[in-house]
């Protein structure tokens, strides 16, 4: 829009609020103070279990993720942006859990232990969004906000891309059919 290109979510949000269009626009400030927790709640416990199932684990990298990138990016990136992108999902993941010696090579980290930290919060997180949008069409009620896009950006990858290993989140995910 005017020259901009927005590529974040939140950069795109905040420009459409600039704009008064938003599906949060309206809401009471209670209720745009629980959409924003309810934002934060979603990134904080999901981005980190996207990035182990998309990123970490082995199959999904070698099966699905860098295949997918190779024939997207080409040579020489696909050789690049790949283990640059793999890094920055162990930052995120060891930002989410605490364990500090994840990015150090001579650590010996256990994948189990960590994916089990990880999915704790992803679970914990999914219970609470499920029991939130409990029978209603969206998470507020009858009217889609930001926390349905959100949740649909974060779910969505998990239970529709090919995943060679599908592991604990879709499982997760698929336990709580409202979702």
């Amino acid at each position: 829009h005017r020259g901009q290109t927005l590529h974040k979510f939140e950069d795109i949000v905040r420009h459409l609020e600039s704009c008064k269009f938003s599906t949060d626009y309206g809401l009471s400030s209670r209720t745009a103070t629980e959409v924003r927790v309810y934002r934060q709640l979603t990134v904080d416990a999901l981005a980190p279990a996207l990035a182990l199932t998309f990123w970490l684990d082995a199959k999904n990298f070698t099966g699905l993720t860098r295949k997918w990138y190779a024939d997207k990016l080409g040579v020489p990136m696909s050789f690049y942006y790949p283990g640059l992108y793999r890094a920055k999902a162990l930052e995120l993941v060891q930002t989410s859990t605490g364990i500090d010696d994840l990015l150090d090579p001579d650590a010996d980290f256990d994948l189990a232990y960590l994916e089990s930290e990880v999915m704790k919060k992803a679970t914990e997180a999914l219970d609470i969004l499920s029991a939130k949008l409990g029978d209603n069409p969206f998470v507020f009620g009858q009217h889609p906000t930001t926390v349905d896009a959100q949740l649909y950006a974060h779910l969505a990858p998990a239970l529709k891309a090919p995943l060679p290993s599908s592991g604990k989140l879709v499982q997760a995910i698929q336990e709580r059919p409202n979702l």
